[in-house]
């Protein structure tokens, strides 16, 4: 179909392959340049909470970013949350055990 005006043309032309690139792989084509990250600190994790604290950050940082489509943000929450639970869990572990090795000797004696 032509058109008078060139721009018109070239966006159609456009919109055109873009949606028969999108019609034969399912999703748009998209050069993802990862975000260029500062030099970290090397992380030293000594409990559970100090993991926690790291995962705080990074989900902050993962919901925050702007390279991230909402899909690719949201798969990366997810996975971060799937750790926070287990370190949640590893935590609570941790500190009913140093609850139940305080109270074992107190319990020797009384008995």
């Amino acid at each position: 179909m032509p058109f008078k005006d060139a721009e018109r043309q070239r966006r159609a032309v456009r919109d055109s392959q873009r949606r028969a690139r999108l019609a034969k792989t399912g999703h748009p084509a998209r050069e993802t340049k990862a975000p260029v990250l500062p030099a970290l600190k090397p992380l030293r994790f000594r409990t559970a909470k100090d993991i926690l604290t790291a995962l705080d950050a990074q989900v902050a940082a993962v919901s925050t970013d702007n390279h991230l489509s909402t899909i690719e943000r949201a798969r990366g929450v997810a996975m971060l949350a799937g750790v926070a639970l287990r370190a949640f869990e590893i935590h609570d572990l941790a500190e009913r055990l140093d609850r139940l090795e305080r109270e074992a000797p107190r319990k020797r004696g009384a008995e």
